[in-house]
């Protein structure tokens, strides 16, 4: 299976690139999903956007849903509603309550991972609706009819999709991405930019939308 991932900015010549670490388990990121995404959609013209899954619960660090972990969560995800009022659906809370609920990051980014690979122009937009249909919808990231109901929400073929999420390269390309993106964050989410082979930080954890886009646009005033 090869992929053409060649970006709307990498066709234009454009030199600033900036890498998007995240984890769709990550309430943070949840939270700033709006955001990022109407970022890529307003800027990927000029910039050469890539958005990495990070494997926060993944192979050994997924978790069983336990009520104490499910407190937990509750409480961190009031505060990334303040914060940023992304909504945490009644579902979603109500979901909290399955103790036999894995979360493991593995599922859901490889289903980013297949979106970059198939589509990258809608990388963005599927790993919103993927933190969309957990953190508001209540779904099992584990279950794949949750990433066929995102397919045909974004207008995508789910049966080309399922087949290449199931595949021994996905779940290859899936590691490799997990590795990439250790190279770059500490946290989640982060946001760097890469120009001429040099790399800066823009963002180390949640940011609101108009202090990234300010840093985005000092890029490239620079550019």
């Amino acid at each position: 299976m090869t992929a053409h991932r060649q970006t709307e900015a990498a066709r234009s010549g454009r030199v600033l690139k900036l890498r998007y670490v995240m984890d769709p388990l990550c309430g943070w990121c949840y939270g700033g999903s709006a955001a990022i995404t109407a970022l890529h959609e307003c800027h990927r013209a000029r910039v050469d956007f890539d958005l990495l899954p990070g494997g926060m619960w993944a192979g050994a660090a997924a978790k069983r849903q336990t009520p104490a972990l499910a407190r937990l969560i509750r409480g961190h995800d009031e505060q990334v509603r303040a914060a940023t009022g992304m909504e945490f659906g009644a579902a979603y809370f109500a979901s909290l309550g399955d103790a036999s609920r894995l979360l493991d990051s593995e599922p859901p980014s490889r289903a980013i991972v297949t979106a970059r690979h198939l589509a990258p122009a809608r990388q963005f937009a599927f790993a919103a609706a993927v933190q969309a249909a957990r953190f508001r919808d209540g779904r099992d990231l584990n279950d794949e009819g949750t990433y066929r109901a995102v397919c045909a929400g974004l207008g995508m073929d789910a049966e080309v999709f399922m087949r290449a999420y199931a595949s021994a390269e996905m779940r290859r390309a899936t590691q490799a991405v997990f590795a990439e993106a250790a190279r770059y964050a500490r946290a989640y989410p982060t946001l760097v930019a890469e120009r001429d082979g040099e790399w800066q930080g823009v963002a180390e954890g949640y940011e609101p939308r108009e202090t990234v886009a300010a840093q985005l646009d000092r890029l490239l005033e620079n550019a």
